[in-house]
């Protein structure tokens, strides 16, 4: 699903590389954790591998990126994101509609979709994430939980076939992180998305991958089985 080749980025600003060197493979339906301290790099990775990095003008990208086979390193964001769906820390930043029906069906009105397979589709995604019936829903009434769902849900309405999320369970209690990994754990062994999940809090969610990477300094300093990492 995802190869990283020698990948090295610098930001314009800046003298030093962000990411140096990074090598990382993500097979189809793989579940994989990446950690790593604030500032190691981890943030501009995804941006990277979300198609947000790479113009001149936003600064310097060595190496490849691959995602099915095909180097996207020069990919618009908007080809990029028809492969790739990203999940941020907090759902608020990337949700703008009125209602939940609204929120999960705007891909696919853009993809020019005929309105009652947008209405079926937005119905069947919602089931999937634990929001059926939620239609009509005004989205300030959702729950922080619940809108992390519904952001969720607006990514896997069209089906990509990596996931990215980026510290997803930050804002929420310890029960609101349970039920949101039993979700993602059965999305991926249901849907075969292969998941890429940014995160520090590595002793409470390391149960739900077998995979561990670790970033530092803007390399990957490990690359093994949870169970070895310690």
């Amino acid at each position: 699903m995802l190869k990283i080749d020698n990948l090295s980025y610098r930001y314009p600003s800046r003298k030093q590389f962000t990411l140096k060197n990074i090598n990382l493979t993500l097979a189809d339906g793989e579940m994989l954790l990446l950690a790593g301290r604030s500032g190691c790099g981890k943030s501009t990775l995804i941006k990277a591998v979300s198609g947000l990095l790479g113009s001149e003008e936003r600064g310097e990208l060595q190496g490849a990126i691959y995602l099915q086979g095909e180097d996207i390193s020069k990919w618009p964001p908007e080809k990029t994101g028809q492969l790739v769906g990203t999940v941020y820390q907090s759902p608020d930043d990337q949700l703008f509609a009125m209602t939940v029906a609204d929120e999960v069906g705007f891909a696919l009105e853009n993809q020019g979709e005929e309105p009652e397979i947008i209405a079926r589709k937005v119905s069947e995604t919602l089931e999937l994430v634990g929001l059926g019936g939620f239609e009509d829903y005004s989205i300030h009434k959702l729950s922080g939980g619940q809108r992390q769902r519904l952001a969720l849900a607006s990514i896997l309405v069209t089906r990509p076939g990596l996931l990215i999320l980026d510290e997803p369970v930050s804002q929420m209690n310890p029960q609101g992180v349970q039920s949101f990994m039993q979700l993602l754990v059965r999305l991926n062994r249901e849907a075969g998305i292969a998941i890429l999940m940014i995160e520090h809090r590595v002793n409470e969610l390391c149960k739900y991958f077998s995979r561990l990477a670790v970033m530092q300094d803007g390399r990957i300093v490990y690359d093994g089985l949870v169970k070895d990492a310690w």
